[in-house]
């Protein structure tokens, strides 16, 4: 059944505050796992050749996706006393916290690259694991905490104001930690402060709905294939893989479009991610208004059609008839990307809570928690193959000073990918009224 509890300032706060956990070991691992045990020539011992490392984070991004499903399932039929997502919230983060330790903790230099390839993988397949265990409950707790479209943007914007905070604090932090103290240092205080976020949630944020008899009867094959019965899942599903797809690539080429084509140092990708990040937050007020007035859907197909149109201007950086400095074209391109990226970053968890609601009008079920663990399935399978065209896309037509061809047609690529979700959305039927 659904809750018609509004929900208080004190439990937003919250609620929101546990995607920081989130973004923050994310932001980490995607940095600096593999630099860990691969690192460039002179900056430290390599304890895994660099393709066995790539390896290693495909593995675990494949571990990470497949298990959504299954604790999405698991978070749906669970009946405890404690709920059924918060119970698993409370159990799965300090398993988060022993593993995200345990990774940047080698056997060293002085055992073989087979024992540190051996300790890298299971590691990694243990950590994606366990980042999943209290991340699909939580997810799963917002289409039930709120419960008006208004409501919904206004958190899922709170949770975006954390999703900055994570990604800054692990983006400057971390590198910090590492240069100052050691990664063993890092992984023990952002592992802690991830533990101390999530038991916030647990802790504060209290459940509404509990499990129905009928939807302890269905099994995990059947749970999946009725989300995607449910009309409006399956586009908003192809569109989401879509965009996330052509914004993986462009993230996974990011550095080669600073340093390549901006002649940046390494250390410099930051400051054009700092920009696009504080653009975004400055924007946050204007989603939420601009929502309630032309509703969540118009506005994400219009959020699509202009992320599409700056990244295809991507390739005319240096090449604009105009007299502004390189880095400053840059700098202006990252920018006009924050206000579309707030919307990224707020609408599409808003938008999945009304297709739950949905489900429970055709169905009479609760079952969040399989919508987002399917969701994450999709979700990470498109940035698994995003890294791939990335590779093939360079390989193709060049990534280096005398041939950037591969990285200009990064941002056009990934722009038709955004399009390509456009159009799919089109067909997306829940308007606010419905």
């Amino acid at each position: 059944m659904q809750n018609t509890t509004e929900l208080k300032f004190p439990e937003k706060i919250a609620y929101a505050s546990g995607q920081l956990s989130i973004s923050l070991l994310n932001q980490v691992v995607v940095m600096w796992a593999m630099y860990r045990y691969a690192p460039p020539e002179g900056k430290g011992a390599t304890l895994v050749p660099i393709a066995l490392a790539g390896m290693v984070m495909t593995i675990g991004r494949i571990v990470d996706a497949v298990t959504d499903p299954l604790v999405a399932y698991i978070s749906d039929r669970l009946k405890t006393p404690w709920g059924r997502r918060k119970p698993l919230i409370a159990v799965g983060a300090p398993f988060l916290f022993a593993f995200f330790y345990l990774l940047w903790t080698p056997p060293g230099e002085t055992y073989s690259q087979t024992a540190n390839f051996i300790y890298f993988a299971l590691i990694m397949g243990l950590f994606w694991a366990a980042y999943t265990v209290p991340l699909i409950p939580y997810m799963s707790l917002l289409p039930e905490i709120a419960v008006t479209s208004h409501e919904r943007v206004n958190v899922s914007t709170w949770v975006a104001v954390f999703i900055i905070i994570g990604m800054m604090s692990g983006f400057l932090g971390s590198s910090y930690l590492i240069e100052n103290f050691s990664y063993r240092t890092m992984g023990l205080i952002f592992g802690a402060v991830s533990l101390v976020f999530y038991y916030i949630v647990a802790l504060f944020v209290k459940e509404r709905v509990q499990v129905t008899s009928e939807y302890s009867k269905i099994n995990i094959v059947s749970a999946v294939g009725a989300t995607l019965k449910n009309r409006p899942f399956p586009i908003y599903l192809f569109a989401r893989f879509s965009f996330e797809f052509g914004w993986n690539m462009l993230a996974g080429g990011m550095t080669y479009m600073v340093t390549v084509i901006l002649g940046e140092s390494e250390g410099a990708v930051g400051l054009y991610l700092a920009p696009v990040l504080v653009a975004a937050f400055l924007s946050f007020p204007f989603v939420t208004l601009l929502s309630d007035r032309i509703g969540k859907k118009k506005l994400f197909l219009l959020t699509m059609v202009v992320i599409a149109v700056l990244l295809s201007l991507m390739f005319f950086i240096g090449k604009f008839p105009i007299s502004l400095p390189l880095k400053m074209q840059g700098y202006i391109v990252m920018m006009l990307m924050g206000p579309p990226m707030a919307c990224f970053f707020i609408l599409p968890n808003a938008i999945l809570a009304d297709i739950v609601d949905y489900d429970e009008k055709m169905t009479g079920l609760r079952r969040e928690g399989m919508y987002f663990g399917v969701q994450g399935l999709v979700m990470k399978t498109g940035i698994s193959f995003s890294a791939t065209a990335v590779g093939f896309l360079f390989a193709a037509f060049g990534y280096s000073k005398d041939n950037d061809l591969g990285i200009r047609l990064l941002g056009p690529v990934a722009g038709a990918c955004i399009f390509l979700a456009f159009i799919l959305f089109l067909f997306y039927p829940l308007g606010e009224k419905k």
